[in-house]
């Protein structure tokens, strides 16, 4: 799992300098998915 976060983290990396409002919109998804997961686990 830390090997795949990684290579997220490395993906970002590249998206970030070549298309940095990607990159927004991808912390966006991710951050309403994560508010959606602990909504469903609690």
């Amino acid at each position: 799992m830390k090997d795949m976060l990684s290579l997220t983290c490395e993906e970002f990396r590249e998206i970030s300098e070549t298309n940095p409002n990607e990159v927004e919109i991808i912390v966006e998804m991710l951050i309403e998915a994560e508010v959606e997961l602990c909504k469903e686990s609690s």
